[in-house]
């Protein structure tokens, strides 16, 4: 009985998303899952984005540098205790790698590459 409500919520769920492959479903699972690794703030923001819809995870990453772009502190002032400094970057058109660092939900810090759209813990220093 458990096992045909599993298996019901999720052919539900993957009807209401449109995924119809396996590549699809893959796609949908990763951007999830980068979107439950992200600070509070954003997460809303992306989910404001999304609409009744839902992003993959590169264009999840996208909206996380725009929107950490755009709360960037001031030249010259000093980030907080304990928090990382969010420097504005760029993508050129020729595809030049951008990274941006943030502190995830539980305060790992983490590199988002935007070209890569990959997102690994960053070196402590």
């Amino acid at each position: 009985m458990f096992a045909a409500r599993l298996r019901n919520l999720l052919s539900y769920y993957l009807n209401n998303r449109l995924v119809e492959d396996y590549d699809t479903l893959i796609e949908l699972l990763i951007s999830d899952r980068l979107k439950g690794s992200l600070p509070q703030g954003l997460f809303n923001y992306i989910l404001t984005q999304e609409g009744e819809g839902w992003y993959n995870a590169s264009k999840v990453a996208s909206l996380a540098h725009v929107y950490t772009n755009n709360r960037a502190p001031v030249v010259g002032q000093k980030a907080p205790e304990g928090k990382t400094a969010k420097i504005a970057t760029a993508v050129t058109s020729a595809g030049a790698t951008s990274c941006q660092n943030y502190r995830g939900a539980r305060g790992k810090q983490f590199v988002v590459d935007l070209v890569g759209h990959s997102h690994h813990p960053s070196p402590r220093r």
